[in-house]
């Protein structure tokens, strides 16, 4: 049986971004470990251990004497030595306790693999949800999350999956979606894709999707950055550092049924769908036609092509090549080298035909298309 103490060597954080030392541990605790080799709770402790994470392990469950050779605590109290990342893998209603408990350990991280808040739509857990953002706050702890899966970070021994590559790279993925994070690691891994960090973030109660933007756009280690969206907690703040983030480096974004995005630099361009199930761009944003591909795929007319709007990791495949400058020469005859800030963002929603752009209602209207 393994037991770690608190010996393990502290990680030197890389830059000096606000969330920088979320990356670098010096100990987990996965509270809620499970014996399940199937359970999420079991892979949140196979995943850093697989990929050599440096430092303690520490499984948290009050009825295991030990899981996966390491031994098990019954909460974060018992934990000897100091303790930087946990991850919650238990219901809901406990995590106000569990934060209180990382307060008095001095943890100043948490990842809340815990769902069941504001996304069932219930107001009970949407006020649940609000409360832990408070206990947090007054106990001084960043929270990740809730409903997500957190981190990949091959280069520090960080994974929510022991089945990802330890090998890292250099594109930096956000996903609102945990299923999305998930497969964008290991369809891009057998694409020739590696990564420097996968971030799942869910609900995006503290850190948000700007956040994290913010934070690739910032890292030396990521030169391309990639990005799943649903929601927006806000959508000016998110448009700036959007734009502040595609004037340095690549950026492909991917809005869940919103519209389709391209960032020029600090030039934005939207195209809407036919049928938008909400405006999330500014009125005086420029409008421009989209295009069909003969599979039904959207393209924007400016930026470059894309294999199809479900598909992140061709358009990472395509931002990657093109920062090597091993793409398609455009009609001009120049060839692509690392452009100097270059955005992508496709929706999975309808684009309007050529030619046209939406009504309030939603339908098709007849309209010039024309850049301001």
């Amino acid at each position: 049986m393994q037991e770690h103490t608190a010996s393990a060597t502290e990680s030197v954080a890389v830059s000096e971004h606000p969330l920088e030392f979320i990356f670098h541990p010096r100990s987990i605790a996965v509270v809620g470990a499970s014996t399940d080799r199937h359970g999420q709770g079991n892979n949140f402790v196979r995943g850093p251990r697989n990929l050599g994470f440096p430092g303690p392990i520490y499984p948290i469950n009050p009825k295991a004497s030990e899981i996966l050779g390491f031994k098990a605590y019954p909460s974060v109290l018992d934990v000897p030595g100091p303790l930087d990342y946990v991850i919650s893998s238990i219901p809901a209603a406990a995590v106000p306790a569990l934060l209180r408990q990382c307060g008095q350990k001095g943890v100043k991280f948490v990842h809340l693999f815990t769902a069941g808040f504001r996304e069932t739509g219930d107001r009970t857990r949407t006020d649940l949800e609000q409360h832990i953002l408070q206990v947090a706050r007054e106990e001084g702890i960043r929270l990740l999350g809730p409903n997500c899966m957190g981190i990949y970070y091959p280069e520090g021994g960080l994974s929510f999956s022991p089945e990802f590559a330890k090998e890292g790279g250099n594109i930096g993925m956000l996903s609102q979606s945990g299923t999305n994070a998930s497969e964008t690691a290991n369809f891009g891994a057998a694409r020739g894709l590696k990564f420097s960090k996968v971030i799942s973030f869910g609900n995006a109660l503290d850190i948000t999707e700007a956040d994290l933007l913010d934070y690739f756009a910032a890292d030396p280690n990521t030169h391309i950055i990639g990005a799943y969206i649903e929601g927006l907690a806000d959508g000016r703040h998110f448009f700036r550092v959007l734009r502040e983030a595609a004037s340095k480096k690549p950026v492909v974004n991917v809005m869940q049924g919103g519209g389709m995005l391209a960032v020029l630099g600090r030039d934005v361009r939207t195209f809407f769908p036919a049928a938008p199930s909400g405006r999330l761009f500014p009125a005086s944003t420029s409008v421009m036609a989209a295009r069909r591909r003969s599979d039904g795929s959207s393209l924007p007319r400016g930026p470059g092509r894309t294999r199809g709007a479900g598909d992140p990791t061709s358009r990472a495949g395509w931002a990657a090549r093109r920062s090597r400058g091993t793409g398609r020469r455009r009609r001009s005859g120049s060839s692509v080298r690392r452009p100097p800030g270059r955005t992508i963002v496709a929706s999975s929603a309808r684009p309007c035909p050529r030619g046209t752009s939406p009504s309030r209602r939603g339908s098709a209207a007849p309209r010039r298309a024309r850049l301001r």
